[in-house]
């Protein structure tokens, strides 16, 4: 698909909830508010679809899909429990570059700064320069894309997942 943006997000902002509390604590409590303020302030052609309700949500699969693709770079940041979602095996299957915040050590395996994703620090100190290598550089991104896709394809579809948990069952 012909790309309409430089990056783009959709989910959950994990912000303060309407009672005022916060939802995720530490190096990435109130991430995603604090990447879509430095988005804005580049002034970024971006896709941004996040609030803190239910309301924001892309509404079909192939709307979801078809965002993902239109984007050069999608952004996808633990969750509330630092977990990674399908999220992140669906933009790699995509083929569009996955960009993320430093990873919890359980994913070091599977996630790897350079080689199948993007990582930038938790304090977004180099957020920026990430962003900006990467859209003009368009080799290193390619590089990577195609590196994730692969890795994706042949380890980490929902077929691929099943086996590896009925595997580990029976070795129960």
């Amino acid at each position: 698909m012909e790309k309409k943006f430089d990056i783009g997000f959709s989910g959950a902002l994990h912000g303060k909830e309407n009672d005022g509390s916060q939802k995720i604590f530490g190096p990435t409590g109130n991430l995603r508010e604090r990447i879509h303020e430095k988005l804005v302030a580049k002034k970024r052609n971006t896709f941004w679809n996040s609030s803190n309700t239910m309301e924001y949500r892309i509404r079909s699969v192939e709307e979801y899909a078809t965002k993902i693709n239109e984007c050069k770079i999608w952004l996808a940041t633990t969750g509330p429990m630092l977990d990674v979602s399908p999220r992140y095996f669906e933009v790699m299957l995509s083929k569009t570059l996955l960009l993320c915040n430093d990873m919890p050590e359980q994913y070091e395996d599977y996630l790897t700064d350079g080689v199948n994703c993007v990582t930038f620090n938790n304090d977004l100190d180099n957020f920026d320069e990430k962003i900006d290598y990467y859209l003009n550089n368009e080799e290193p991104r390619r590089k990577i894309i195609e590196t994730a896709y692969e890795t994706a394809l042949n380890n980490y579809t929902w077929k691929h997942m099943a086996q590896r948990l009925l595997s580990n069952i029976k070795e129960l």
